[in-house]
């Protein structure tokens, strides 16, 4: 049985990175990845930032903080309207035939050129739908007596269900 090796970490990244700047410079660097991607890890990555370097930068300096804040959710509303994009608008992709790419003859240019086809994503409309009105998209659900007895026999069933359709 081969032994189990180990997974050493990530060399670059900025939490295992020796020297890791605590700069202006690096600081700005996190805050406009952040504002692209609103993802900390990967912006701090980005920054050469340890994740304990900015988050003590993040409770000693309320500006900082704000800005941090501020950029995170100019990175969500970036991702909140891709999401949409991709939800209403529709995505291009490639199509396939047995596992190749599928091409046509341009009828202007005469040149062959990839054919593609747009995709929406229902789930993520129904999601963002979900996320934004609440009160009228959300799971609605009913209180059902589950506490049925089992002894009764079928015909009583048939008068139980009557009894409760028709009064």
């Amino acid at each position: 049985m081969p032994a189990i090796q180990k997974r050493s970490p990530k060399p670059n990244r900025a939490s295992h990175a020796a020297g890791a700047k605590k700069t202006p410079a690096n600081y700005e660097k996190f805050l406009e990845h952040l504002a692209l991607t609103a993802n900390i890890t990967r912006s701090l990555e980005f920054a050469g930032i340890s994740p304990t370097t900015l988050y003590n930068h993040r409770k000693a300096d309320p500006e900082f903080a704000a800005r941090w804040e501020e950029a995170w959710q100019r990175g969500y509303d970036t991702l909140e309207q891709k999401c949409a994009d991709r939800a209403f608008e529709g995505v291009s992709e490639p199509v396939l035939f047995q596992g190749q790419q599928v091409y046509v003859k341009d009828p202007v240019t005469g040149k062959r050129v990839a054919l593609t086809k747009t995709t929406w994503s229902d789930s993520l409309a129904q999601f963002l739908l979900r996320g934004n009105k609440q009160s009228k998209f959300r799971e609605r659900t009913e209180n059902i007596n589950l506490n049925a007895n089992v002894e009764t026999d079928e015909e009583d069933l048939r008068a139980q269900l009557r009894a409760k359709l028709f009064g």
